[in-house]
């Protein structure tokens, strides 16, 4: 959890089935599927793509816009130079289940929390 400066837009943090290149089998099975998270901010920068090749690599989810009180992926922080969700909470999809509810506080720069 915590600022990233990664603008992640609306890009997969997971391999998509029909685009991987590799076959399954069962020492190593096709990652599971999960919804797209949303977000307010549609911009990606280079930290954005470290992050999502990240969770690709890793199995990991951003919570953002994927759970109850944060469907939408809210904006995390308001500065200068305009807005942007820098700020994640990411984990492995096996826990994913054990977040009940996902609350972006208002910026200018907001602590997430999760419970």
């Amino acid at each position: 959890m915590g600022d990233f400066n990664a603008r992640t837009g609306t890009e997969n943090d997971f391999i998509v089935e029909e685009h991987n290149n590799f076959a399954p089998d069962n020492n190593f099975p096709l990652p599971r599927q999960v919804p797209n998270g949303k977000s307010f901010d549609s911009h990606i920068n280079e930290h954005g793509k470290y992050l999502i090749e990240l969770c690709k690599s890793l199995d990991l989810k951003i919570l953002n816009g994927r759970c109850k009180g944060d469907y939408l992926g809210k904006i995390t922080f308001h500065g200068n130079q305009g807005i942007s969700t820098v700020d994640y909470i990411i984990t492995g999809l096996e826990i994913t289940n054990i977040f009940q509810n996902f609350v972006a506080l208002h910026p200018p720069h907001s602590p997430t929390i999760a419970s």
